[in-house]
């Protein structure tokens, strides 16, 4: 056996060692030094070359050569344009030369040469991050706005970057501001606050620019949400507590200041603004503390509530003076005027009394006599007191204004719209007479007209809920109960339930008062139009008006414009009865009769349905409905209650009115104005029935659709809503009013985003018109989208518009259209 394995193995290894000895064992040789250099040993020392440059151009940067740097990196570009490297390392050299501009462009190229190289994206971002430092450094604020915009998206070290770029936009609003354009600062400014939510000096700017027009409930949500959102930023308690002192809240002004005095002691303006609230703080109303105050300080806090319009604290003030300083006759004067403005006739007339008892030759005294006089009903005596002091009186204007109130109070309101006319033209600022005038305009049923004089009126005393309340009526008279809200709404923080206009005013918001009202609720507010007597009643009044003398004043006022004629005027008392009490039934009845005066039947037949929620059996209402569904050919529901009659009240029938099914079909184009009043007035379960038979039986009509979306939404049903406006849109996509209401759905979601995606849609409608454009102005305006809202009005602007569009134009935009279109066509 070992024989053999010898055998076999001996000749193996001997041809192996045969084989190595001749070279073919795979040794690396020795390389020639005199042969040609192969491709592949080339371009390793190519790399090294290269690495090599590089080198070079690193250590001239650490050494800040960045000359030689900037030399040697073009060179390498010019050998090898696609050197990723290259482009990087001239960028630094550029960089170091302080030559942002260049070196962002070669950071730029080598991005895009490595896109996946991020030391390469990092350093382009920070030699943008300089860039914003040199554009600040420059005052060229506007092109660091642009810089820090692509740095906040691309989410570079926003703790360093947001700070520079909130600055930039500060600067650039400020120089807006400068040159009087406030609308584009504050759209400046809102981009800044959408776009740098933690950056609260943005958001101060923009409350700060809304409070310096005027605008004191839009700056005061800003400030509310900055304080709460930044608690701690001292900037933004002192500029809430300016702002809450300014609307007379000193009380929560204090707090503010305190809070911020607590983080920083020496605060300047905190302190200043403690000094002053020491000083302007209301007093309590206990006369143990009032007791305690001098006369100056009175008369200081006296000064602070007028600048806010506050009349009944300044009422409690004044009355403890009276009865602390009773030689003040002033006083009584000052007493009598807020009385009166307060509604509280008589004891403005006690008062008025009371100072021309010691000053019996006062002119100022006699004319607020005269006031309380005609307020009292007797014009006579009024008329005669103004007459016995106008040659003398120094202010010529306000008595002719006085004189106007007498005389349109007397029915005369030709002559009385004649005077008040020449007051404007003399001062068109004469705030009383521009109330007056739009009272007179919005009797004679001008709301137009009206509500530009009311504006001007509040403009100048924002704070008289007299007049914001009168100018919200003339808006719900207008059809603009929405805008009524937002205008009432504005007032919100400064409005109490001791101020009657300003307990109107809560009442008409939701805000029930849970006391007794006031005296002043029961005075009515003064009226331009004098009520007819009972005998000499036009024809045209609605019959049946139900004769009920309760003891509320409202009420009686209300049915007095109603026999009267005066059908808006009774429109808005009665509503006014049926804020404080909604179950008033006969209040319910006699509004729906004076709609049904007036034509509006499908506002009449709401109200009766109301009244019959109230009283399901009550005759008087289902007669009333019966011949309501009639008139507006809603035939079978007329039809409906008769039945209803014959089955409940057989022995009623002999006087009722004999609906069948037998009369014609019901008028198509009566379901969407009926479904639209039960909307307005809250019945939204029976708004829905109409809208469905309506579906029903004319499906086509796609309004009805987005009113059954309206239906479901305003019972917060959005998912309903959704599906109705776009059952809607489907029949009919060139109609932008479904996009709009979806945009106002996602609104009331909290979707503000994609409410603006449906207004740019209706944009693009088709059938997109003015006035629907208008519409999603505002709605941008709404969600903060002002750039957007005044694009929407740049294109209005272009567009063939009526002399009413071009008064709202006018009013977004600030400009005269309006008039300058009438006098071209005159």
């Amino acid at each position: 056996m070992h024989f053999y394995t010898k055998l076999i193995l001996v000749p193996a290894c001997g041809a192996i060692l045969a084989l190595n000895l001749a070279g073919c064992g795979g040794k690396k040789k020795s390389k020639n030094p005199v042969a040609p250099v192969s491709e592949t040993a080339a371009a390793e020392d190519g790399r090294f070359s290269t690495w090599a440059d590089n080198a070079k151009i690193r250590a001239a940067i650490e050494a800040q050569d960045y000359e030689t740097a900037r030399s040697l990196a073009s060179s390498r570009i010019s050998e090898s344009p696609n050197d990723a490297r290259a482009h990087f390392l001239l960028g630094q050299a550029l960089q170091g030369e302080k030559k942002y501009e260049q070196a962002r462009r070669s950071f730029e190229t080598a991005t895009e040469l490595a896109p996946d190289d991020r030391n390469y994206i990092r350093a382009l971002n920070k030699c943008l991050s300089q860039m914003i430092d040199a554009a600040l450094d420059k005052n060229m604020a506007s092109e660091a706005i642009e810089l820090g915009k692509k740095l906040i998206q691309a989410g570079y070290n926003p703790e360093e970057i947001e700070p520079k770029l909130a600055k930039a936009y500060s600067i650039t609003a400020g120089k807006l501001v400068d040159t009087d354009n406030l609308v584009e600062a504050e759209s400046m400014l809102r981009e800044a606050v959408n776009l740098l939510p933690d950056q609260p000096e943005t958001r101060l700017s923009l409350a700060r620019l809304l409070m310096q027009g005027d605008r004191l409930m839009e700056s005061e949500r800003e400030l509310r949400a900055l304080t709460e959102t930044h608690a701690d930023f001292v900037p933004g308690l002192t500029a809430y507590a300016a702002l809450l002192q300014r609307m007379g809240e000193m009380r929560k002004a204090s707090e503010m200041v305190n809070k911020a005095l607590g983080l920083e002691p020496d605060n300047p303006e905190a302190v200043e603004l403690r000094t002053a609230f020491s000083r302007d703080l209301p007093a309590g109303v206990t006369a143990a503390s009032e007791s305690t105050t001098s006369i100056e300080t009175i008369n200081a806090r006296l000064k602070t509530l007028e600048r806010t319009g506050n009349l009944s604290e300044q009422k409690k003030l004044l009355e403890n003076l009276v009865t602390l300083y009773p030689s003040e006759s002033a006083a009584f004067l000052n007493l009598s005027m807020v009385c009166e403005k307060l509604g509280i006739t008589d004891e403005a007339y006690k008062y008025a009394e009371r100072y021309l008892d010691s000053n019996p030759d006062s002119l100022t005294g006699k004319l607020q006599m005269a006031r309380c006089l005609y307020q009292l009903g007797n014009n006579d005596c009024a008329m005669s007191l103004i007459e016995e002091i106008e040659p003398s009186y120094p202010d010529k204007l306000e008595i002719m204004a006085e004189k106007g109130q007498v005389l349109a109070r007397s029915g005369n309101f030709e002559e009385a719209r004649k005077i008040w006319q020449q007051v404007l033209t003399t001062d068109p600022d004469h705030v009383a007479t521009l109330f007056n005038y739009a009272q007179l305009e919005m009797e004679s049923g001008k709301n137009q007209e009206a509500q530009e004089y009311f504006e001007k009126a509040i403009r100048k005393e924002p704070f008289n809920h007299k007049y914001r309340y009168f100018a919200g009526i003339n808006l719900i008279q207008s059809g603009l109960k929405e805008q009524a809200h937002s205008l009432w709404a504005a007032s919100r923080n400064s409005l109490n339930h001791e101020d009657p206009y300003a307990a109107r005013i809560l009442r008409a918001l939701g805000e029930e008062h849970t006391q007794a009202p006031s005296a002043g609720l029961t005075a009515p507010p003064p009226s331009l139009s004098a009520p007819a007597t009972s005998d000499s009643i036009p024809a045209y009044v609605p019959r049946g008006v139900i004769e009920e003398a309760p003891s509320d004043a409202d009420y009686d006022r209300a049915l007095e414009y109603a026999r009267g004629g005066f059908f808006n005027e009774a429109i808005a008392a009665f509503r006014q009865v049926l804020q404080r009490n909604p179950e008033n039934f006969n209040a319910l009845m006699n509004l729906g009769k004076v709609y049904t005066a007036t034509g509006n039947n499908e506002m009449a037949c709401s109200n009766y349905l109301k009244a019959l929620k109230l009283d399901p059996r009550n005759v008087f209402a289902l007669r009333a409905l019966a011949n309501g569904y009639s008139e507006i050919g809603m035939h079978s529901l007329a039809a409906e209650i008769t039945e209803q009659m014959r089955l409940s009240n057989p022995e009623q029938l002999e006087n009722f009115p004999r609906y069948t099914q037998k009369d014609p079909k019901s008028n198509p184009r009566a379901y969407e104005p009926l479904a639209k009043a039960m909307i307005s007035e809250g019945l939204y379960g029976e708004a829905l029935a109409v809208v469905n038979t309506g579906i029903a039986q004319q499906g086509n009509m796609t309004s009805l659709y987005l009113l059954q979306g309206d239906v479901y939404k305003s019972q917060g049903q959005y998912e309903a809503a959704l599906k109705a406006y776009q059952t809607s849109l489907s029949r009919e996509s060139q109609n932008p009013e479904p996009y709009i209401r979806m945009g106002d759905l996602f609104i009331a979601s909290g979707q503000l985003t994609s409410a603006a995606e449906e207004y740019h849609k209706a944009l693009k409608a088709g059938f997109i018109e003015p006035d629907s454009m208008f519409e999603i102005s505002d709605r941008f305006r709404q969600i903060g989208r002002e750039a957007d809202a005044q694009r929407v009005l740049g294109r209005i602007k272009g567009m063939n518009l009526n002399q009413a569009q071009l008064q709202k134009l006018d009013q977004r935009l600030g400009t005269n259209l309006a008039s300058q279109s009438e006098e071209n066509n005159q």
